[in-house]
């Protein structure tokens, strides 16, 4: 290929990534729903009834939009109260949500990353919910919810999206935990979804109540990556056919 041909293609590139920039555009959802405890009795002919208490921990809700200059968001709300929580940042047309029904374990975060935020820009998520749970003995306590997460594609080969979700059951009292991961990665041209059912049971076998911690946590995010100015592909461009013509000046006449 001649450098002539070499030039036209990095000055094609640079157009394309400007052009990229300018599409740049993920959405992101992820969703805990139909989540549900129950209790299992283990031992139904001692005559002690099986059952379970909980209360609301410490939990966080956090969202963030970054970008230049004022376009920098973050929220952080830290809650103990077992409530609907909905919140929301805005810059310009890129957005961030979450919602937390009053019920466990019910809750949504969505997003929309677009080139608004600029390079290097973008925008997150995050829920951690965390239950305190007493189980009597012989008890065993069931958790169910459905999980979706989804991030759309993107134009922009500089802009990828990922989304977590765990689910952590463990009690201080047996030192025993339970530990599920949904990992979510999703570069420019993917579009990724996870849309399943779980389901956990954690079995107090011992003949005393014990405490068991509950974590339901999730977070999704969009990040812009920096994406090297036209102007580059320009100057690259034309010291190549600097390059070139000198050669052709060296070269002696046929």
């Amino acid at each position: 290929m001649t450098l002539q041909k070499i030039t036209s293609c990095l000055l094609l590139a640079g157009l394309a990534a400007a052009a990229a920039t300018a599409q740049a555009d993920v959405t992101f959802e992820t969703r805990l729903s139909n989540t549900a405890f129950s209790v299992t009795d283990l031992t139904p002919d001692d005559g002690i009834a099986a059952g379970y208490s909980y209360s609301l921990a410490p939990s966080v809700y956090r969202l963030g939009l970054y970008g230049p200059g004022a376009a920098e968001k973050e929220f952080e709300d830290v809650g103990t109260d077992v409530k609907a929580v909905q919140h929301e940042l805005t810059t310009g047309s890129s957005t961030v949500s979450l919602s937390s029904a009053s019920a466990p374990g019910e809750y949504t975060l969505q997003g929309a990353v677009r080139d608004n935020l600029g390079e290097n820009g973008g925008g997150s998520a995050w829920i951690d919910q965390n239950y305190v749970f007493t189980l009597a003995a012989n008890s065993a306590l069931n958790l169910s919810a459905h999980l979706f997460m989804q991030i759309s594609p993107s134009s922009n080969p500089y802009q990828e999206g990922s989304a977590t979700t765990s689910f952590t059951l463990w009690s201080p009292d047996i030192e025993t935990r339970i530990n599920q991961f949904d990992i979510l990665y999703s570069p420019w041209n993917g579009g990724e979804v996870i849309d399943q059912d779980y389901s956990f049971a954690y079995a107090n076998t011992t003949d005393q109540a014990i405490t068991v911690n509950v974590s339901l946590w999730s977070t999704s995010d969009s990040f812009i990556s920096a994406v090297p100015e036209p102007s580059t592909y320009a100057m690259l461009g034309l010291g190549l056919l600097t390059l070139a013509a000198a050669r052709r000046r060296r070269q002696p006449a046929a």
